[in-house]
């Protein structure tokens, strides 16, 4: 996972856009994983990591 990290690091917006009834985040499938983060100014922020199985948008709710 470092590499995708120092990818957002760089790249902060090649994620794919999703938006939830609360806010705006960003999601990047990672082998079984969903890593969902939001950018705050120059920032990167890690919400969850999220197995694939699960049915993860809604507990992004």
């Amino acid at each position: 996972m470092t590499e995708l990290f120092e990818l957002l690091a760089t790249h902060p917006h090649s994620g794919v856009p999703y938006a939830t009834d609360k806010y705006s985040v960003r999601i990047v499938p990672r082998g079984n994983y969903v890593v969902v983060y939001r950018v705050r100014d120059s920032d990167v922020v890690i919400l969850r990591v999220i197995h694939a199985a699960r049915d993860w948008p809604k507990q992004m709710r």
